[in-house]
Parts: structure tokens; C-alpha cells; sequence
């Protein structure tokens, strides 16, 4: 079964001034389409409506359109959330329409139309249950608009005509329900095709910055993210950062002894024995900047430490080499580490600082292994860094 954890996952942009201005305006642009038919559909004697009643619609449906603009222009301090928004929007519009059923005579042409425009308009902006309640609450409101008339004039409701009307309502509200269920069934597996990609995505994320067998971040991830903390601290004064170059003692000895296969091990053991360390160190000297641990190749690791000064590199390096030598890894391989580290010097490039690093690695070599050497500033008269370095 696929997972999705710690992904980043890009939003949707949000609407530009227009579009928020525009989206509350789609029911409203509906219901000036509907009064203009009706007034059409009046002049031409199609329909009869009440003129008190006329009124009535008209002044409750700017009411109620006014609303619902101001609401979505100020949602987060609006009794109504944004998803609920298009729910009540149509509830509200499926009201009018059974008032106007209640007070017009020979309008159910028009007010299959309108319940249409406003089942659509609520398809694609509802959930399964609440898209259901407003259907039956379409029928429910058609039927007390239209019963209610007959209860109080007989002969004011023709029941020959209006039970076909009601039942192509019905089938209008039946199609509806249909097509949303297969609506919602599309959207769910695009949504979890989506999900499968953004799984997808994070491996191929993971697999491009880790090193495949010590699985902490590979040499090129390691450079970019000196590159940040070298931007980061070129654009602060207050800002620093080190780096550890960290190599195993003797491991070609270990390899020719036991094996590569034990070597790789080694390795695999090393890197999350360091990597616990780093973590705990977090937890001493806490950083907003997280502290990347990598494998810069071979048996050679480097640790880049943010916000990280000469003795806070000094500190980091002899703990780091003390977890190392204090136990054995796999409990039979006795392994020693060397280190060197180098704290950013405003100015110098990156291969400079890696320069620098690796010098005070080989003089930590030189002086008996298993232990560490802190760089000086950099001798403006040797320039010459490492061809490897320098790449």
C-alpha cells in the first residue's frame, strides 16, 4: 500500500483580485437572467404572477444576493465557511424559485430551467450528503409551494399539468443525483492518482539527494546546501556557518581483512551513529537551521553545521569522534575516525573552504588519527586548492 509522509505538496494558486470578485457573482448573474425571462415570459401572456408578489421576489432575492457577495468577501469572519457557502447560495435560490412556483400560473417551463441552473451551479461545488439534502429539499419546497396554493384555492391548481411537471422535476432531481455520484467517483480517482504521483515524486526526490547505501545526503545535495548557508551568511553579518570532513581510520585495512561486504556495513553503521549524534546535539545547542550530514565519497562524510562557530565546530568535531571510537560497530569492528573542520570565512568560496577543511583532516591523520584539527585562516599566499575541490 503506497504512503504519502512528509511531502511538500503545491497548492492550488489562489483566484487574482478579479476571480474572487467574479466567483460570488455566478447565482446573482442567474437570477437577472431568470427575472428577465419571466418579464418576458409576463409581457408575452405566457405566465400570470402577482404584481405584489413580484415585488416581494425581487426585493427578497437582492436582499439575499447582497448577502451572500458581502459573506464571500469577508469568509473568515463570516458565520458561514467557505465550503458551506455554495450550499446555502442554493438553498436560498431553490427557495425563491418554489415562491415563484407558488405565485405565478403556468411558469413550470421556466421553473425547470431555473431548477436546472442551480442543481449544476451545486454539483460541482458539493459534497455527496449535502448535495443530496438540496435535492430533496427541492422537491420538498416544489411540492409545499405548489400544494400550499391548491389548499387554499382549489381551483387555482391544475393537477393535470402540475403532476407531470413534478414528475420531470423529479427525473431532473433523480439525473442529478446520478451524475454527481459519478462526478464524485471520477474526482476520488484523480484525487488518488494524484496522491500515487505525489508518492511517486517524493521517492524520486528522496533517491536524487541520498546516497543509496549509507542513505544520508549524497555529495551533491552536501554542495548545495553549503551554497545556501554561504548565501545566508554573506547576506548577514551575524551569520556562520562550519563544516567537519570526517574519514575513517584504516578502513582499507577493514575492507582487505573482512571484506567489502562487512566494509559497506561499516558504513551503513557509521553514518546513523552520526547521525544520532548530530540530532542530539540539536537538542543542546538549538539551531532554526537544520544541520546536513553526508557522504562526500569513499569513507569520507562531511557534516555541514549552521550557525556554527570555531569553537562550536571544535565541540561538534570531538564529540563526533568520541561516539565513533567508544564502541565497537556491529560489535566486533573497532573503527576510529579523523576530522577536520573549518569555519566560513566571509569572502572565501566554497572549494576554499573545503580546502581548508580537508588540510586540517590531513594534518589530524598526520599526527596519529582518531582525533581532530580545527583550520586556520586561509594563507593568501598558497591559493592552491585540490583539483577535486574545485570541480
Amino acid at each position: 500500500m503506497t504512503k504519502l509522509k512528509d511531502i511538500e505538496v503545491t497548492p492550488p494558486k489562489p483566484l487574482g483580485r478579479m476571480g474572487r470578485l467574479l466567483k460570488p457573482l455566478t447565482l446573482p448573474t442567474m437570477y437577472v437572467v431568470w427575472a428577465a425571462l419571466a418579464a418576458m415570459a409576463s409581457w408575452l401572456g405566457i405566465i400570470e404572477i402577482n404584481p405584489v408578489g413580484a415585488i416581494i421576489m425581487i426585493v427578497g432575492s437582492v436582499v439575499t444576493n447582497a448577502y451572500f457577495i458581502g459573506m464571500s468577501h469577508s469568509i473568515e469572519d463570516s458565520y458561514f465557511g467557505e465550503e458551506a457557502l455554495p450550499g446555502w447560495q442554493s438553498a436560498i435560490a431553490i427557495f425563491w424559485i418554489a415562491v415563484f412556483c407558488h405565485l405565478s400560473f403556468g411558469s413550470r417551463e421556466i421553473a425547470m430551467g431555473m431548477y436546472a441552473t442551480v442543481l449544476i451551479f451545486a454539483l460541482f461545488r458539493l459534497e455527496r450528503y449535502p448535495y443530496n439534502r438540496l435535492l430533496l429539499f427541492a422537491a420538498a419546497t416544489y411540492l409545499i409551494a405548489v400544494g400550499g396554493r391548491g389548499v387554499f384555492d382549489t381551483s387555482a391548481v391544475n393537477w393535470a399539468s402540475e403532476i407531470p411537471a413534478f414528475l420531470g422535476l423529479l427525473a431532473l432531481l433523480i439525473g442529478c443525483h446520478v451524475f454527481h455520484m459519478q462526478y464524485a467517483e471520477q474526482r476520488s480517482y484523480y484525487v488518488y492518482r494524484n496522491y500515487e504521483l505525489q508518492v511517486i515524486l517524493q521517492r524520486l526526490t528522496r533517491i536524487a539527494k541520498r546516497d543509496h547505501l549509507t542513505r544520508s545526503y549524497n555529495r551533491r545535495y552536501i554542495m548545495e546546501a553549503m551554497a545556501r548557508e554561504k548565501s545566508r551568511a554573506d547576506r548577514s553579518d551575524e551569520e556562520e556557518f562550519s563544516v567537519c570532513i570526517l574519514d575513517l581510520d584504516h578502513f582499507k585495512k577493514l575492507n582487505d581483512k573482512f571484506g567489502h561486504v562487512a566494509g559497506d556495513r561499516v558504513l551503513l553503521n557509521f553514518a546513523k551513529r552520526i547521525r544520532s549524534e548530530l540530532r542530539g546535539m540539536d537538542t543542546l545547542n538549538q539551531s532554526r537551521f537544520e544541520r546536513s550530514f553526508g557522504r562526500f565519497g569513499g569513507e569520507e562524510f562531511i557534516a555541514v553545521l549552521p550557525n556554527t562557530d570555531v569553537d562550536g565546530a571544535r565541540r561538534c568535531a570531538e564529540r563526533l569522534c568520541e561516539a565513533i571510537s567508544q564502541k565497537p560497530f556491529l560489535g566486533k569492528y573497532d573503527v576510529t575516525v579523523s576530522v577536520g573542520a573549518a569555519t566560513y570565512i566571509r569572502g572565501e568560496t566554497i572549494p576554499e573552504l573545503l580546502s581548508r577543511a580537508d588540510s586540517a583532516l590531513y594534518e589530524a591523520k598526520e599526527r596519529g588519527r582518531n582525533r581532530i584539527r580545527v583550520a586556520t585562516a586561509p594563507d593568501d599566499s598558497d591559493k592552491t586548492i585540490p583539483e577535486v575541490l574545485a570541480e
